[in-house]
């Protein structure tokens, strides 16, 4: 559910984005996604270090608990990731100490991101917390977004582009010739 990153400025100040998954995120977008952040973050000043680690169970006591409790006190950054709906991480105790490192002004919220596929329905309670949300089309531009966040000059970036209609039509195109050619090549004989 959470994956830990340090990122290093210039001056060796040393910054915590804490980000948490809910307990349904499919594996492979969570690869994918960090892969992308890591990929976008190679060409920075600021260093990355990524660690991933199972939710917590609701165990007070556990070790995994604990963990998360000092991450999130450290953190400058939190982001939280929503597969489910609603998102079953905003009632976790990890998200009211969220909200209470927030108001302290040592801690800031990202936008929970969400795709079409995902449409938000908050409950009740959720409705007044001054809730943001942030939309995104792929895991390129929710990347791209959170290097926005966290203030990561554009220069600084190697996100990968996701291929555009003309670059997937000119390959469709080159295919389409190739097979051409040798059924071509293969009547001639």
């Amino acid at each position: 559910m959470k994956m830990t990153q340090t990122f290093f400025s210039n001056n060796n100040e040393q910054i915590n984005c804490y980000i948490l998954y809910d307990r349904f995120s499919g594996n492979h977008d969570l690869k994918k996604f960090t892969k992308q952040l890591k990929t976008g973050l190679e060409n920075s000043a600021k260093k990355i270090n990524i660690l991933s680690k199972e939710a917590c169970p609701g165990d007070r006591e556990s070790e995994i608990f604990q963990s998360n409790c000092r991450s999130i006190k450290n953190a400058k950054y939190i982001l939280f990731v929503a597969t489910n709906n609603p998102p079953s991480h905003l009632f976790s105790t990890e998200y009211k100490l969220a909200l209470k490192a927030q108001l302290s002004g040592d801690t800031k919220i990202l936008p929970i991101p969400y795709n079409n596929s995902f449409e938000i329905k908050l409950p009740e309670e959720l409705q007044n917390t001054n809730l943001k949300f942030m939309h995104y089309d792929n895991l390129e531009e929710l990347s791209s977004k959170i290097l926005d966040f966290i203030n990561i000059p554009l220069d600084e970036r190697t996100l990968e582009q996701p291929e555009s209609a003309e670059e997937k039509d000119k390959k469709v195109k080159n295919l389409v010739n190739e097979i051409e050619a040798m059924l071509n090549t293969s009547f001639k004989h």
